[in-house]
């Protein structure tokens, strides 16, 4: 879960396409924390629907500061914050 977190955060930082991808794929594997898997990847998978194709008015990819993408990224902040903490601990 970490490393799918990383690259959301790259992804917010640079707007890599790509790397929202990859995290979505990531969150499908056996490994991922259990208790998050299925919000996480129903978070991302609809953050990256939002982005590519709208929100269902039109067919219009909505940017990534539209109201839908930002609710979608904060429900994956919330997610991430401890895990990335506590890993952060553990290196410390």
């Amino acid at each position: 879960m970490v490393r799918a977190c990383e690259l959301v955060s790259r992804w917010e930082r640079t707007g890599h396409e790509s790397l929202l991808d990859h995290a979505v794929d990531m969150a499908s594997l056996q490994n991922f924390n259990r208790k998050f898997r299925h919000r996480f990847r129903t978070e991302l998978g609809s953050l990256d629907r939002v982005l590519q194709f709208g929100d269902g008015v039109g067919a219009v990819a909505l940017p990534a500061y539209s109201r839908a993408a930002v609710g979608h990224e904060r429900a994956i902040a919330v997610m991430c914050a401890p895990v990335q903490a506590s890993y952060r601990r553990v290196l410390r």
